[in-house]
């Protein structure tokens, strides 16, 4: 056997196993080690040095606090005392409050109002306009001219609406004599009958 085939094992003792401190991260002889856990766990431990930072700085009582536990500061209560130089009692006037908000539903009803008003106007000029295109479109097809250039303009949105107030004025006349017809017929009908 030669000395590259045995394994040298160094046995320490117990008192001088070095143990990292989790705070400041040094190698600390475990006898060094304070148990600052307040539940008493083993192996809840930090270095002398960090325990005394801990109660004196963090936990700012003597009992202290551990680390692993999640123990947390505790609360310091200290009495706010509130000085008053001036005590006055402010007036409130709520008219102008009234006022403005009076004046504020005035300008909105008048917008809205402006805002439909403007958006009625465009939309009979459209659709008007669309109506003077159909009926240009029906007449087109019955007629054969073949003149294309066609604008949107308010002649052609007056146009629109006449044609189609006077195919609507026949179109109820005819309807209308239809029914005078039918009430004719009915009581010649019944006339006939009596005789």
């Amino acid at each position: 056997m030669s000395c590259d085939d045995c394994v040298v094992i160094t046995v320490k003792s117990v008192d001088e196993e070095l143990i990292e401190c989790p705070m400041c991260n040094a190698f600390i002889c475990k006898k060094n080690m304070s148990n600052s856990c307040t539940n008493k766990i083993d192996g809840h431990n930090v270095c002398i040095s960090c325990n005394h930072d801990l109660i004196t700085k963090f936990f700012k009582s003597e009992k202290g606090g551990c680390i692993y536990c999640g123990d947390k500061k505790p609360v310091i209560e200290i009495p706010i005392e509130i000085h008053t130089l001036h005590t006055y009692n402010p007036v409130i006037n709520n008219n102008s409050t009234i006022l403005c908000s009076e004046h504020i539903r005035v300008i909105c009803v008048a917008s809205c109002l402006l805002i439909g008003f403007i958006t009625a106007c465009i939309s009979i000029y459209f659709v008007g306009n669309i109506i003077f295109y159909l009926s240009s479109a029906f007449y087109h097809l019955v007629e054969e001219n073949h003149t294309h250039k066609k604008n949107f303009t308010i002649h052609n949105c007056f146009m629109g609406y006449l044609i189609w107030l006077i195919v609507g004025y026949m179109l109820t006349m005819i309807i209308k004599f239809c029914i005078n017809i039918t009430e004719s017929v009915v009581s010649i009908k019944n006339t006939c009958v009596k005789c």
